[in-house]
């Protein structure tokens, strides 16, 4: 089939990729006129790099493997633990941070050249009187068999296949960056967030000696400082906070602090309409406060990779995709949008952090990353 997707990030590279390799004719239209650099640090868990594996890619050997998750209160106190390396022991892989552009820069190695056509913002869709469909974009109009929104939470193709408006603020907005710190955060694969009235900070090693880190404010306090004033902002609002969280934020001269909006889109009942469907965040843009958004969109491009192999009928293989990935997007969804998930939980816990931080915990991730991925199921594809 002649297919065209919308959107050269992550999903949208992966699924091409896949769709490459069951003999289909590809083509990906990119709004921007290269690989988009930013987005800081990324985090691939276990049902992430189990849909790159399936999906015949493999992770790419860099950034920091991720040992442990440590989650303290501003006071200092221990809230949980969690054991991420033996939850990658549970599940067969492992979870691992690395910068986003070597993620999408190692995805777009891996397809023919010319596949990529960049300058070229998909911006509505129009079906033919047979089973085409007309794709108008900044480059021209391109007729496909098959079109693949993964075009993010702006995405034109799900304007086409459910229109439910704009994504919806959830009032937080990140400040991040990864930039070389010499600090001790641990040992080299600890993971650290802390959680106070302020707001909340991450510090997370990414490998060659750069630390990842981000800071969550309410959205009105983040819009009210002048981009020249934020790490004077960081410094005063943190400053009591414990350690290492100063000795970050003093080395942060000079730094390009990148606010992103925390976002949610309600999960549409139907993904697909007709010969278009959505993945990633065009299907369902969610807060990163679970860090779940690159795995899920790899889990969609190796649904869709999957029931398309299995089907021949593009609506047959489009109602496989959305009974394997509606309700399982839409639980992540919710939960990345959770009060829990965006506030954190009560310093109360503190007392038996060292309870929750201990095999159970590991038992119920694991249980719980499984229960929302595809990749990590052994379910088959419906006939």
């Amino acid at each position: 089939m002649r297919i065209v997707v919308a959107g050269a990030g992550v999903s949208g590279l992966a699924v091409a990729y896949g769709l490459i390799a069951q003999g289909h004719q590809v083509t990906v239209l990119e709004a921007d006129p290269a690989l988009r650099p930013g987005g800081a640090g990324i985090s691939i868990w276990s049902n992430g790099h189990a849909a790159l594996r399936r999906l015949g890619l493999a992770l790419p050997d860099r950034g920091q493997r991720v040992e442990t998750l440590r989650v303290l209160h501003a006071s200092g106190r221990q809230l949980y633990l969690l054991d991420v390396a033996g939850v990658g022991r549970r599940l067969g892989y492992e979870t691992r941070l690395l910068r986003r552009r070597e993620l999408v820069e190692h995805l777009y190695q891996q397809l023919p050249a010319g596949v990529v056509r960049f300058g070229s913002e998909v911006s509505g869709l129009d079906p033919t009187e047979g089973s085409a469909v007309r794709v108008a974009s900044a480059a021209g109009v391109v007729e496909a068999d098959l079109v693949i929104g993964a075009d993010g939470h702006r995405s034109a193709v799900r304007r086409y296949v459910h229109d439910t408006g704009p994504a919806i603020p959830v009032g937080l907005t990140t400040w991040q960056g990864v930039h070389p710190v010499a600090v001790e955060t641990g040992s080299p694969g600890e993971s650290l967030y802390i959680q106070g009235n302020e707001g909340w900070c991450g510090l997370m090693p990414a490998g060659d000696g750069e630390l990842q880190w981000w800071f969550d404010l309410p959205a009105e306090v983040s819009a009210a400082v002048a981009p020249s004033e934020r790490v004077r902002f960081l410094r005063r609002r943190f400053a009591d906070w414990p350690s290492p969280v100063a000795e970050v934020i003093s080395q942060l001269d000079g730094a390009d602090v990148e606010p992103w909006p925390y976002t949610r889109h309600p999960v549409p009942h139907r993904l697909y309409r007709g010969r278009a469907v959505l993945i990633g965040d065009a299907a369902h843009a969610m807060p990163p406060s679970l860090a779940q958004g690159a795995s899920q969109a790899l889990d969609d491009a190796f649904a869709l990779v999957s029931a398309l192999g299995c089907h021949d009928d593009v609506d047959r293989a489009f109602k496989d995709y959305q009974r394997r990935r509606r309700t399982r997007a839409a639980v992540v969804t919710r939960a990345s949008s959770s009060r829990l998930a965006l506030r954190g939980p009560s310093p109360w816990l503190a007392p038996i952090g060292g309870l929750v931080a201990s095999t159970a915990l590991t038992t119920v991730f694991a249980s719980w990353l499984r229960a929302i991925s595809c990749s990590l199921s052994s379910e088959p594809a419906a006939d």
